[in-house]
């Protein structure tokens, strides 16, 4: 009769559900402890063992002796988890700053290419990339290492593009790098193989496929300008200082001008806008040559009627980004200002900036030009007045110097 409980088949899957639990939760305490699993186990199986030991000796032995000898087994049994249970109530508060138990996310590893690249190994950098690139396949990252490395030092074009088609076609990318990647390819073609073609090829891929967006008119600035190289190192280094020599021979010139017969003439108002045109006929949305001639327009041949209009036509660019759209407007407050003097006309293009981007820095610091617009005026009056007195006048327009005074 008892063997018949025994081997009861609800016991046994009792038994079997029971023994699966516990199975699951020393694995999962296992990859959450700091033990290894080995010594975890042989701690567990230890405890097991000594606290069967303990309801042994507090059943066997008389009071006296044997809760003195289960304490000391309790002991033994706290040593050896002193440092789990120390760690399992420190861990809330020191999972606010380590992350705890969550395992990263895995990333792509490149340290080991990159330190390839540096040493011109580029074979074994190429392998290190591919390697990521197969536990992470479509890696942006990756492929514009491996597009870089092929096109800039192995003169691999295929497959410089091929790396390239992958982050351009996958729409999975944002807009942004994928103009970035063609942009890229853009200019190495340019940089590493005098190739205009093929740079012109890849900017009207991102008109193409990116129509109406600021990466299609940052395209089309580009396109303007393909084979220029003066505008390419301006474009890598806008914040330089241009610093022109000076007159080594000062004062030792015939006739005592500075400069002699050798300064370079300035170049005629009428031919650069001449220029200009030509330059925007063949590419109507290149924004600086129609910044320029606006102020060519403006400071040098006094069409301020002319100039507005260039800048109108620059504002009126669609797919223009914000920032730009204000400069542009505070660019034509300053022709009205120093051209014109004209208060209300500077006041209107300020204001078109609060009116487009309210609410925004752009229109904050609009604001805070008009609020100071009377005081700026002030001052360009000021200024035209002393850029125009004679040298024998002081800044009233009287005749100047101690003879005046006296």
């Amino acid at each position: 009769m008892p063997l018949a409980i025994v081997f009861r088949p609800g016991w046994i899957l009792s038994v079997l559900a029971f023994g699966l639990l516990l199975g699951w939760i020393v694995w999962r305490w296992s990859r959450r402890s700091e033990d290894a699993p080995g010594p975890l186990m042989l701690k567990i199986v230890a405890s097991l063992g000594l606290g069967a030991l303990a309801v042994l000796v507090g059943a066997r032995f008389h009071p006296i002796v044997g809760i003195p000898l289960a304490a000391g087994i309790a002991i033994i049994v706290g040593a050896l988890w002193g440092r789990n249970i120390g760690a399992a109530i420190a861990k809330p508060l020191t999972s606010l700053y380590d992350g705890g138990d969550e395992a990263p996310e895995p990333q792509p590893f490149y340290a080991i290419a990159d330190a390839h690249r540096i040493q011109a190994r580029y074979a074994s950098a190429i392998e290190e990339i591919e390697k990521q690139l197969e536990r992470f396949p479509g890696d942006v990252e990756g492929l514009l290492k491996l597009a870089e490395i092929r096109a800039r030092h192995l003169d691999d074009w295929a497959g410089a593009e091929a790396a390239i088609d992958q982050v351009a076609g996958n729409t999975a990318v944002p807009a942004t790098t994928r103009a970035k990647a063609l942009q890229a390819l853009a200019d190495w073609h340019l940089d590493f193989k005098r190739d205009n073609e093929g740079a012109i090829e890849c900017l009207r891929r991102i008109e193409t496929m990116l129509p109406g967006t600021p990466e299609a008119h940052e395209a089309a600035q580009r396109l303007a300008h393909v084979g220029d190289g003066n505008w390419r190192r301006e474009k890598r280094a806008p914040g330089l200082l241009r610093v022109t020599n000076g007159d080594q021979r000062l004062g030792l010139r015939a006739g005592g001008k500075p400069g002699g017969d050798e300064s370079p003439a300035a170049k005629d108002p009428e031919d650069e806008v001449r220029e200009l045109l030509e330059q925007l006929r063949d590419h109507p949305v290149d924004t600086e040559a129609r910044e320029r001639l606006a102020l060519v327009y403006a400071d040098q041949l006094g069409h301020l009627d002319w100039a507005v209009a260039e800048i109108g036509k620059l504002v009126a660019l669609p797919s223009t980004a914000g920032r730009q759209v204000a400069r542009w407007l505070h660019l034509l407050a300053d022709l009205h200002i120093r051209c014109g003097g004209d208060e209300a006309a500077a006041r209107g293009a300020l204001g078109r900036i609060i009116e487009l981007y309210p609410e925004t820095a752009l229109a904050a610091k609009a604001q805070s030009r008009l609020d100071l617009l009377e005081l700026e005026m002030k001052g360009r009056r000021k200024t035209d007045r002393i850029g125009s007195r004679r040298p024998d006048e002081d800044l009233d327009g009287r005749p100047g110097g101690a003879s005046a005074a006296t």
